[in-house]
C-alpha cells in the first residue's frame, strides 16, 4: 500500500516533457508514491521508445491500452490508472507538469482527505523554458498563473463513483463533471494557489478548440444534465484480440465489411451516412475509404504566391495573398473530422469498435456494430 498513486495519461508527446515531469517526481522528499503511466494508443515508434524511458524510474508502472484509431479520451485513459491505483491518495496528474521536491510532503502535511479534495493553478510556463532555469523570477515573471488539470482526492471515494465519466473526450468538460460529482459525495473542493504549493506547466502548444464544435456542445448539454454514460466497467484495458476494426485494418480485412460510398459534395456527410448506419442493421462492420478534392495549382503558381507573400512580410504590410481552393479543402476537412467526432461520440452505444485513419489526401474509418 502507497499513500499516494498518482495517474497519467499519454499518447505521441514529446519526450523530453515526459522525462522532465519524471524526473521532478523522482526527486520527492516522500517517495511513498507510485506513479501508473496509461499510454492511450501511441503509434508503434513512440510506444516502443518511452516504455523503456519511463520503466527506467522505479515507482513507474507501464500500461498500455491499445486505442490506436479512437479519438483520444482523457476519462477513460485516466480511468485505467485509477482502477488499479493501490495508493491511499489518487494524484490525477498532467505529463507536462513538474513540481518541486517537497511537493507531496506538502499535500500530506497541509490536507485532511477524509474531507476535501484540491485541484490546482500552477505557472504556465512561457516557450523556450528549460527544466533548469524554471524558478527563477524572470521566468516565473512571464508566466500565468491559471488552473490546471490536477486533482488529488481519496482514492476510495475516487473508485466508489468509478472515476471520470467516459462520455467525453476529445477535449473538455470531464474535469468538471468529475468535479461535481466528489462534492455530490460530500467533499469540500480546495483550491490550492501555485504560490502555496508550486507546480510548472511545461509549454506546449494549445489543443484547446479555437471555437467549439458540435461534439463540444454536444458534452456540454451531456455536463449539465448530469446524466452519465452507461458502461458496463471503467477504465477498460482494451487489447488487439477485443478491437474487431483496428484488427481489419491492421490485417488488411476491412474490405469483406460492408462498404458505404459517398458522393463528391459537401453534404453527404450528415445524411447518407447516418442513413446508411441507423437504417442498416443487416452487417455487422462497415468501413468508408474517402479521398478529398485533389488541389489543381502549379508549381509556378505556389512559387509566386510565397514570393509574393514573402515581400509583403519583410515590407511589414499585412496584405496576403492566398489559395482560396486550399482554404476551402481545408475548411472541409475541418468539417468533416468535426462530423465524425460527432457521429463516433453520438452513437458509441451502437459502435462495438471504430477505427479511423486520418490521412492528408483523405481517411479510412472501419466499424463494427
Amino acid at each position: 500500500m502507497y499513500r499516494f498513486s498518482i495517474i497519467t495519461a499519454f499518447r505521441n508527446r514529446d519526450l523530453e516533457r515526459v522525462r522532465n515531469s519524471l524526473d521532478s517526481l523522482a526527486s520527492q522528499i516522500n517517495q511513498n508514491f507510485e506513479l501508473i503511466f496509461v499510454d492511450y494508443g501511441s503509434d508503434e515508434e513512440v510506444r516502443t521508445t518511452v516504455r523503456p524511458i519511463v520503466e527506467s524510474y522505479p515507482f513507474v508502472t507501464y500500461i498500455y491500452n491499445e486505442t490506436r484509431g479512437m479519438f483520444w479520451n482523457r476519462s477513460h485513459a485516466l480511468n485505467t490508472g485509477i482502477r488499479r491505483a493501490k495508493g491511499e491518495i489518487t494524484v490525477l496528474w498532467d505529463i507536462d507538469l513538474m513540481v518541486e521536491p517537497a511537493f507531496l510532503q506538502k499535500l500530506e502535511e497541509q490536507i485532511d482527505y477524509r474531507n476535501t479534495f484540491t485541484t490546482h493553478r500552477c505557472f504556465y510556463l512561457p516557450e523556450g523554458a528549460k527544466q533548469k532555469d524554471y524558478k527563477q523570477g524572470s521566468v516565473l515573471a512571464k508566466s500565468k498563473h491559471d488552473y490546471v488539470g490536477l486533482c488529488t482526492v481519496d482514492t476510495d471515494i475516487l473508485q466508489q463513483i468509478e472515476g471520470f465519466d467516459e462520455y467525453f473526450q476529445v477535449w473538455g468538460a470531464e474535469d468538471d463533471d468529475l468535479y461535481t460529482r466528489l462534492e455530490d459525495s460530500g467533499l469540500l473542493r480546495i483550491m490550492v494557489n501555485a504560490t502555496d504549493i508550486p507546480v510548472y506547466h511545461q509549454w506546449h502548444p494549445t489543443q484547446a478548440p479555437a471555437l467549439p464544435d458540435m461534439w463540444y456542445l454536444k458534452m456540454v448539454e451531456h455536463l449539465f444534465n448530469k446524466r452519465k454514460m452507461k458502461r458496463k466497467g471503467f477504465g477498460e484495458i482494451l487489447t488487439k484480440s477485443n478491437r474487431p476494426a483496428l484488427s481489419s485494418f491492421l490485417n488488411k480485412t476491412y474490405p469483406n465489411f460492408q462498404e458505404i460510398q459517398l458522393a463528391e459534395n459537401k453534404t453527404f456527410y450528415y445524411n447518407y451516412l447516418i442513413k446508411t448506419f441507423l437504417d442498416d442493421t443487416k452487417f455487422n462492420g462497415y468501413y468508408i475509404e474517402h479521398k478529398f478534392p485533389q488541389l489543381v495549382f502549379s508549381n509556378t503558381g505556389q512559387r509566386l504566391l510565397m514570393v509574393f507573400n514573402n515581400v509583403m512580410k519583410a515590407r511589414e504590410l499585412n496584405f496576403r495573398l492566398i489559395n482560396r481552393r486550399q482554404e476551402e479543402r481545408q475548411e472541409l476537412k475541418g468539417n468533416v473530422y468535426s462530423f465524425l467526432k460527432y457521429f463516433i461520440g453520438k452513437n458509441r452505444d451502437k459502435i462495438k469498435d471504430y477505427y479511423l485513419d486520418w490521412r492528408e489526401d483523405g481517411f479510412l474509418l472501419a466499424l463494427t456494430t
